[in-house]
């Protein structure tokens, strides 16, 4: 019984310490050396959802900007009440709306569950709602312990209106039930469309809308050829789905698909067979790699006897936007998609201020879904239904990766921006869209 109350107890110093740190960063004060680090793992895409026909809404989405330095000096003095006042797991303002989220806490992704949690914080802090108790549940990294968790939320009191997380597929597939039982809406932090429905939204980020935006800006170019290589897999086989998809939608075609390894073709072998464009001008290549199988690509693509070649236009995924390229010849002047840069950028340098590493990606995720939660709590819906309408509010929402919505049948849309490779740094060609009209989904 003592290991678990020195357990208690650590939690409930760590949790402080965290929110201390937040309010001497707001305050402009240095943070001591002595102060905890963590560090984080990275996040990784690998199934997506794809955007449904809906009409888009011509109303503006609702966004709440990072408050800029000088007002968050202003309002930190206080932010004493904003402390956790059950810091076992619990954020709250006055706690008059209560939200849950199910995070893995425990396991082999423990780092990236404390991670998620510390954005959580960091958003609340930047939130300022007077409004918003946020619990946080340990979900481990099993379909059982998330169940656990979930049964814990919904017995607690005050019942939480919505339930964030878990973050795998099949945690979410687990619980998904009991959240609808319970009438409590859930939005995931999965990237995986075979687990939504009416009350499990998808929050994760996922390819669709990411092959939709690098397609259609391709073509606005006057490409309407297109070509995909990449390492034979799940990933590559979606991405070959959705890229001959999007360019079918445009009046443009698929004319290769050259994958390697583990099908008996070489990487070599494959970036060979890419041939230009019978019908003359450019083709579109996209790189479905990343990464370091994303160097080794471009090492093999600038062996081509035939390169630089004018007749192949490089295109990425937004995991691109994961690594530092602008040093690599081969893909200078490649575009991909990418989130909100530049806001972006901003959380990363604050929260590394604060928790000392950087922030995975899967943070603007958590801090989004505060944001949500926040509306929530403006809104204090009674019921699961005015809920929903909260969260499917058909102009989106302006999150810290760039604009997003829920849709009524569980998935998301999202939209990107087009960034070029270059150097020193990434070139954004096209910035992100700030609604849905514009974005043209």
């Amino acid at each position: 019984m003592g290991s678990v109350q020195a357990g208690q107890q650590s939690q409930r110093q760590q949790v402080v310490a965290r929110w201390v740190r937040l309010i001497i960063l707001a305050l402009g004060l240095p943070l001591l050396a002595a102060c905890s680090t963590n560090s984080v793992a990275g996040s990784s895409w690998f199934e997506g959802n794809k955007p449904s026909s809906s009409s888009a809404s011509k109303s503006k989405p609702s966004s709440k900007p990072l408050p800029p330095a000088a007002a968050a000096k202003d309002s930190a003095r206080d932010s004493a009440k904003d402390a956790p006042k059950d810091s076992m797991g619990m954020l709250s303002a006055d706690g008059s709306t209560a939200v849950a989220m199910l995070l893995p806490l425990s396991g082999k992704d423990a780092a990236l569950g404390l991670a998620m949690q510390q954005a959580a914080e960091f958003a609340l802090f930047d939130g300022r709602s007077r409004n918003l108790q946020v619990a946080f549940y340990d979900a481990g990294e099993s379909p059982a312990s998330a169940s656990q968790a979930m049964a814990r939320a919904l017995k607690d009191s005050p019942k939480p209106l919505v339930v964030f997380g878990p973050l795998y597929g099949g945690s979410v597939s687990a619980v998904k039930e009991m959240a609808r039982a319970a009438d409590v809406p859930m939005v995931s932090f999965s990237n995986n469309p075979a687990v939504a429905d009416s009350n499990t939204f998808v929050l994760g980020f996922g390819p669709d809308a990411m092959m939709a935006s690098i397609v259609r800006y391709a073509a606005a170019q006057g490409i309407r050829d297109f070509k995909g290589v990449g390492r034979s897999g799940a990933y590559s086989a979606k991405l070959s789905e959705l890229l001959r998809a999007e360019a079918a939608k445009l009046g443009g075609s698929v004319s290769q698909i050259e994958l390697y390894g583990g099908n008996g073709v070489s990487l070599a072998e494959a970036v060979s067979k890419l041939k230009p464009s019978t019908a003359g001008g450019r083709s579109g290549v996209v790189l479905f790699d990343s990464g370091a199988d994303l160097q080794a690509l471009s090492r093999q693509i600038q062996l081509r006897a035939d390169w630089p070649a004018p007749s192949f236009q490089l295109l990425g995924t937004q995991d691109w936007a994961l690594d530092d390229l602008t040093a690599n010849p081969v893909l200078r002047g490649a575009w991909y998609p990418a989130p909100n840069i530049a806001q972006r950028q901003a959380f990363e340098q604050r929260y590394q201020g604060v928790y000392g590493a950087p922030p995975p990606t899967l943070a603007s995720l958590v801090y989004d879904a505060v944001a949500l939660a926040s509306k929530l709590a403006e809104a204090r819906p009674k019921n699961g239904k005015a809920i929903g309408a909260i969260l499917t509010e058909p102009a989106g929402y302006l999150g810290l990766s760039g604009l997003f919505r829920l849709e009524n049948n569980g998935l998301s849309q999202r939209g990107y921006a087009i960034v070029q490779v270059a150097s020193p740094s990434p070139r954004t060609l096209q910035p992100s869209p700030t609604s849905f009209q514009e974005s043209q989904f």
